[in-house]
Formats: C-alpha cells, sequence, structure tokens
C-alpha cells in the first residue's frame, strides 16, 4: 500500500476536463486558452484528461490558475474560499507584438565560406534499435553539441508517400560520460545555429538566414553551401526558439527564412515561430517550397527535391524572388494597416456613395496601395463593372444581338464582332483586382476574374444592357453623308448625332441642288437621249429615298453592248 498525503490525493482528483466550461475554446481542436499565459495551445486529450500548454508553461500552474491549492484546502475542511484579490482582479488582454519590419536595403543568403566535410551520413545500427524500429533500419547522427545529438532511423515502408518511415530520438551524454536515450536536463539550442553566426559575419549587407523542418534538410542546404538551422523535435516551443532567435539577431542576422511543410503541422511551426521572431524584433517570413518549384513530386518535398530539379544558383535566385515578394507583401501590410483606421472610420461614419459606383467605399484603399481606382471591383460584380468600364451605354450599343461602338471618327455606329467584344472582356479579367482584409495579412488584392465563366457571364450581362428596351425610332428618312445627315421627306441637312441610330454613310460630301457634271450629262444625252434624263433622274432619286411607298426599278431593254449595265 502506497500512502498518500493530502495534497497529493487532491492533486490525484484533479481532472481539468471537469473544468472545461471555465476555459476558453481556441480555433484549434481540444485546444484552449491557457489560463497562465493567454496563448491559445493548452491542449486537453478528450480521452485521459492530459493536458499541456505548449508555450511551456507548467502543468502545476495551471492547475493552480485553475483551481487554486487555497481552495481545495477549503473545500476540505468545509470552510468558505475567499479569492485573493489579485485572483478576482481582471487580467489584462494579452497584446502581441506587431512582426517585425524586414530590414531596409540589401539581403543576402548567409553562405558557407568552406566546403564542408562533416555531412552526418546514415549506417547500419551500431546498437539495439528502439521499439517500433526495424532491424532493417539505418541511423544517421546529428549533433548538437558535445553531449547531446539527434539519432535519426529510417528503414524501407512501400505504404509511405516517399517509400520510407523514419523516427527521431534524442540523446545525451550523462555525466559519467554514457549515453542515454532521453532529452536530458540541460537547454538545446537550434542546430548548427554557432556555424550559420559565424558564416553570417562574412556577409556584406544584412544577413538572410535559412530555417528547416528537420537536420536532413540543413544538412543538404550545407551540402550545397547554404548555411541553416533546424530544432529537434520538441524543440518546437516558443521557449526554445526565442532563445535562439535572440541569439541571431544580437549576431547581427536580420531575417529568418523558414521553408516550412505545408501541412498543419508545417503551418503550426510557422505560427509559432512568426510569433517568437515577433517577440524578439527579428524579421521573419514563410516560403512554401512549392511556391520555389510548382513541380516538386511530394505534398511534403523541401530542399532536398527542390535541389533535386534544379542547379544552386537557380535554387538561390528564386529564393531571393520570394523573399523580394514577401517584403513586398510585407510593406503593403505595414501600409493597408496606416490606412485601416482611416478605413474603419468612413466605415463608421455616414457618407453619400453614388449608387452608380459602388467602388467609391474604397477609394482611400486604393489610394493608399497606390492602386488603379478605376479596376478595383470589390463592392460590386464583374458584371457590372464591364457594363460601366469596357462597354460604357453612350459608346456602346446591341441591335439584334449584335455589338455596335460609335466611331466618332466616321460619325457613325460600326458593327463590332462578337470576338472583339470577348477580347476586351478577357483583358478586364486581367486588369480588375478584388480587395479583402484579414487581420493577419491585411489588405491583399486577388484576381478572381481571369475565368472564362466570368467572360461568357458578363458577355450575355452586357449585351441584354446594351439592347433597347423599346424598339428604336424609325430612322429610314435619314440619310448620312460625310459632312452631314439628310433628312430625305424635308432635304434639312443636320449635324451628326448618335441618336440617329445611322450603321452606315454615303462617304461623300453632301451638297443640295448641285448640278450633274457635265462629261455624266453628256453622258446620258448621247446614250439614251435628252427626253429620259428627267426620268432617269426621277427613278434614281426613288432609289436613294427610303420613304417612298412603292418601291421602283428600271427595266432596259436594248441590245448587248448597248449601255444598260453603266446605267445599272
Amino acid at each position: 500500500m502506497v500512502a498518500q498525503f493530502p495534497n497529493q490525493q487532491a492533486f490525484a482528483s484533479f481532472d481539468i476536463r471537469n473544468f472545461q466550461d471555465q476555459l476558453e475554446p481556441s480555433k484549434a481542436k481540444d485546444k484552449f486558452i491557457c489560463p497562465v499565459c493567454g496563448g491559445n495551445d493548452l491542449s486537453i486529450v478528450p480521452e485521459t484528461g492530459k493536458y499541456r500548454c505548449f508555450n511551456g508553461c507548467e502543468c502545476k500552474h495551471v492547475r493552480e490558475a485553475i483551481k487554486p491549492w487555497a481552495e481545495v484546502l477549503a473545500e476540505r475542511g468545509g470552510a468558505n474560499y475567499t479569492p485573493s484579490l489579485n485572483r478576482l482582479a481582471a487580467k489584462p488582454k494579452r497584446i502581441l507584438p506587431k512582426p517585425a519590419p524586414i530590414p531596409d536595403g540589401e539581403l543576402g543568403l548567409v553562405m558557407l565560406t568552406d566546403i564542408v566535410t562533416d555531412i552526418p551520413q546514415p549506417k547500419k545500427l551500431t546498437s539495439r534499435p528502439p521499439k517500433d524500429v526495424e532491424g532493417s533500419a539505418t541511423e544517421t547522427i546529428y549533433p548538437y553539441s558535445e553531449s547531446q545529438w539527434v539519432v535519426r532511423y529510417q528503414w524501407p515502408d512501400a505504404n509511405k508517400e516517399k517509400g520510407y518511415s523514419k523516427t527521431f530520438r534524442q540523446w545525451h551524454r550523462r555525466l559519467d560520460g554514457t549515453p542515454q536515450m532521453k532529452k536530458g536536463d540541460l537547454p538545446w539550442g537550434a542546430y548548427r545555429i554557432d556555424e550559420a553566426i559565424a558564416a553570417s559575419k562574412s556577409v556584406n549587407v544584412t544577413p538572410a538566414l535559412l530555417q528547416h523542418e528537420g537536420e536532413g534538410c540543413v544538412e543538404v542546404g550545407r551540402k550545397h553551401g547554404l548555411a541553416g538551422i533546424t530544432f529537434q523535435g520538441s524543440g518546437w516551443d516558443k521557449k526554445t526558439i526565442t532563445r535562439e532567435y535572440q541569439r541571431a539577431i544580437e549576431a547581427g542576422i536580420g531575417l529568418i527564412v523558414f521553408l516550412h511543410d505545408p501541412d498543419d503541422t508545417g503551418l503550426k511551426k510557422l505560427q509559432t515561430c512568426q510569433d517568437c521572431a515577433d517577440e524578439v524584433g527579428i524579421g521573419f517570413i514563410g516560403i512554401n517550397p512549392h511556391d520555389i518549384c510548382p513541380d516538386l513530386p511530394y505534398k511534403s518535398s523541401d530542399i532536398k527535391e527542390i535541389l533535386g530539379q534544379m542547379e544552386t544558383p537557380e535554387f538561390i535566385r528564386r529564393l531571393e524572388q520570394e523573399i523580394h515578394a514577401a517584403v513586398a507583401q510585407r510593406s503593403q501590410q505595414v501600409e493597408s494597416e496606416s490606412i485601416e483606421k482611416e478605413v474603419t472610420d468612413l466605415s463608421n461614419s455616414k457618407i453619400d456613395i453614388d449608387p452608380a459606383d459602388p467602388e467609391a467605399f474604397y477609394l482611400p484603399v486604393c489610394t493608399a496601395m497606390n492602386l488603379p481606382y478605376s479596376n478595383c471591383v470589390t463592392a460590386g460584380t464583374f458584371d457590372g463593372w464591364s457594363y460601366r468600364k469596357v462597354f460604357p451605354k453612350t459608346e456602346w450599343m446591341v441591335l439584334n444581338s449584335s455589338f455596335y461602338k460609335w466611331s466618332q471618327e466616321n460619325l457613325l455606329w460600326q458593327h463590332q464582332d462578337d470576338n472583339k467584344a470577348y477580347k476586351l472582356l478577357a483583358d478586364a479579367g486581367e486588369s480588375a483586382y478584388k480587395l479583402s482584409y484579414t487581420k493577419t495579412f491585411g489588405w491583399r488584392i486577388t484576381k478572381p476574374y481571369e475565368t472564362n465563366a466570368h467572360k461568357e457571364s458578363a458577355f450575355k450581362y452586357c449585351r441584354s444592357r446594351l439592347e433597347p428596351a423599346e424598339p428604336l425610332p424609325t430612322n429610314t428618312h435619314l440619310l448620312g453623308f460625310n459632312n452631314c445627315v439628310v433628312d430625305l421627306r424635308t432635304g434639312e441637312q443636320m449635324p451628326h448625332r448618335k441618336d440617329f441610330y445611322l450603321t452606315n454613310i454615303i462617304p461623300h460630301d453632301y451638297e443640295a441642288n448641285k448640278p450633274c457634271p457635265e462629261v455624266f450629262l453628256k453622258f446620258l444625252n448621247e446614250s439614251f437621249g435628252s427626253e429620259l434624263v428627267e426620268v432617269i433622274r426621277a427613278f434614281t432619286s426613288m432609289f436613294l429615298d427610303p420613304t417612298a411607298p412603292y418601291g421602283r426599278f428600271p427595266h432596259l431593254i436594248g441590245l448587248s453592248g448597248g449601255g444598260k449595265g453603266t446605267l445599272g
């Protein structure tokens, strides 16, 4: 029988699951806001009640914050428990630091100055393998210090995406010099950070240091002359990362570039590292390896697969491109934060916005981000924007389902092929953008309108809007010329107007009562006789006058070669 002291009994009976209603859930499954540090990484296993704060808070402190020991004693003694004033006092809301700005000026990747010759290689097992590790496994030893190392065990596994299974074990050397497969009591630093700090001294501009997920990735980079760091399995905690980032910034390193996995675990590590970098004040950006090389074979591909598809200089070039893109995005984020208050005030104030321009609300954002306001399609739809911007009704119309555009040069409505309308919409889809805002990234632009569906929809919508609801006024009595439009009923000459809806003109100037040219009159007299000139003139007038009540046409009779075709 094992004796238990009263406090041990109280602790043994503590089950955090009985107090979950006191905890504030976080967004992640089975995660809560820690009552000690205010972080969102208090994990509770529903089946067992085991709990842990991944920010490094000790379980006893979490337990005390939830169920104070004084309260336990009071309950056991049947006394009333009065919380201390400190416990009753409202805890101030945890204010997270803003991301550190990425240093101005030129950045340079930290490169190794000498060829490395100490890259760990996989070897056959030198001792009995750990539990769940097959005897055919190989082991690779990654040194963290003279008394700390990590061993990677790997063996073939056809069921895995990459064709193998792996696991890691932490080892340390005890005071008597014997190795033990445990983490030990001493703190662990970042892998290869001493080497990286030494190499950063050779960078003439602001040093940017690569960070990877796993020791193997660091070694692949070292093989190609790239310095890098990582953290061992349980070392991805805020306490360790913050300490090592502090070392980096004190050594003059201005930026950490994290090549992270795109899975949930990788994204969680990314957020943890970002929080630590913000706390320390060192610049930090995360880059998905697939953004550098879209054709990587695995979802979890890393620098090994990247350098299997391209040479090191090309990798560095693309990596620098991503860094510059991230810097630009961060700068844009800072700009968006500077106008956030202005936009918020705008949304909270009563303003008059033209219903014909639904994007007016976003004008301050576009101005601050130096974006062309005319291409903003955020509050409205691409269909409506295309109708207003691409096919304005003052310049376009649709007749019998065909597009026409007003030509100021030719002073008439010219037919436009459907393919041209589609081309205009496709180009508009490329230039149009949509604004969105998140607390994490600030104001961002997206290009959702570069799709065939948006193009087809806008084409049909604009054609419907431009088609007149009522039949157009009759204009058959109007005849257009280069210099005027003639009302054939009255002979009145009028300037060209859009609302005449003329789609063709006679490409000559009009002169009223202009006499027949002598050479043509002579031809008529000699060919048909002077007595038929007035008849020919009358019939010609009827041809040109679309208001004539009856159709007319001359029926010419004569021998072949007599000039009938000339008159026709």
